[in-house]
């Protein structure tokens, strides 16, 4: 048995696909950036004890926009460390060598966080201390510590561009 439908009737079920198809929610994950916050919520710039901005612990919050849900996020925190010549210069920091030699480790940090697709955000505490103790314990100081987050792609993906945020700390020697 063969139904025949008229070029109006064709017509309208065309447009309502069309309209049904730009209004699913296909989105793609995005991320909207980094901020670093001290404990007390302010934002964290540099992490330096002489002008006592030095918190024990970071707060990264990662700003989120569209996320389909099973989504996830990757947390990593990299540290960039250069050698200090402790030894030689009796505890003081040789700037130059330390800024020539610079390399960036593997994550110091890293975690998989699954997520439920209405989130805005998410926030996670990091113990700085314990990174700059562990290189300083090598006689290396992690000149930076890069923050870096990253959503799992969707099956609909257009642009991963969106899907990949970082921030620099800048973190200045104790001496």
């Amino acid at each position: 048995m063969t139904i025949f439908t008229s070029r109006l009737t064709k017509g309208a079920l065309l447009s309502c696909l069309w309209i049904l198809a730009s209004c699913s929610s296909f989105a793609d994950n995005s991320l909207q950036g980094i901020k670093l916050e001290k404990p007390n919520g302010d934002i964290l710039k540099v992490h330096n004890v002489h002008i006592g901005s030095a918190p024990d612990r970071v707060n990264v919050r990662v700003l989120m926009d569209d996320l389909e849900p099973g989504s996830h996020l990757i947390l990593e925190v990299i540290p960039v460390v250069g050698m200090t010549d402790w030894v030689k210069n009796e505890g003081i920091t040789d700037v130059e060598l330390l800024a020539k030699s610079q390399v960036s480790m593997p994550a110091f940090y890293s975690k998989k966080i699954e997520l439920k697709g209405n989130e805005k955000e998410v926030l996670e505490g990091i113990d700085v201390r314990e990174i700059i103790k562990y290189y300083a314990g090598k006689h290396l100081w992690p000149s930076n510590i890069l923050f870096k987050a990253s959503l799992s792609m969707t099956k609909h993906e257009t642009d991963l561009s969106n899907n990949f945020v970082e921030i620099s700390l800048p973190v200045t020697p104790v001496d």
